[in-house]
């Protein structure tokens, strides 16, 4: 642990193809990234993952933005899931622009996710996208890409996950 200073881009990636991420709690075995080793980043975009890695589960207590940065990418060499409980933002603090990335399903539906920005891709054939916010949040442009895809999947957009009624999805080009 420590303090990283990138500049414009931060890229922690596993070193081993086929490596299964964890988002949230440092798991032996895994490659991990704590809330708080991403609290330590300076950069303007933080990119966690990559495209020939394994699975990526966002497991553990909030994953909260800090002064430091304002874009977090998530890339999954396969599934994407999230455990209940283990929201990306919080109701105080939103993560302004998050891009989810992944070669398999894509499925963030914890209510208690909160977002500003989002945009996304799964390159799988037949593989669903899946995400819910407990606010508003615009399907958008971060980090080069721009709204959600899949290839021939499903796409699972929800917007005020806690069911209160008053929140909106908002969908730019």
């Amino acid at each position: 642990t420590g303090t990283i200073l990138a500049g414009t881009t931060a890229l922690l990636q596993p070193d081993d193809a086929g490596t299964n991420i964890h988002i949230g709690t440092n798991t032996g075995g895994f490659f991990s990234l704590t809330d708080a080793e991403l609290d330590n980043i300076t950069a303007a975009v933080v990119i966690a993952g990559r495209t020939n890695s394994g699975t990526l589960t966002v497991i553990g207590p909030d994953i909260t933005q800090p002064a430091g940065w304002n874009t977090l990418v998530l890339i999954a060499g396969g599934a994407m899931t999230q455990t209940l409980g283990s929201n990306i933002g919080n109701l105080v603090t939103p993560v302004t622009n998050l891009s989810l990335q992944g070669t398999g399903s894509i499925t963030l539906n914890d209510v208690d996710n909160n977002v500003a920005v989002l945009s996304g891709a799964t390159t799988g054939a037949g593989n669903s996208f899946s995400f819910t916010d407990v606010n508003s949040f615009s399907v958008g442009s971060v980090a080069g890409v721009n709204g959600v895809r899949t290839t021939n999947g499903a796409i699972d957009l929800i917007a005020n996950g806690d069911g209160a009624g008053t929140d909106t999805l908002t969908v730019t080009n």
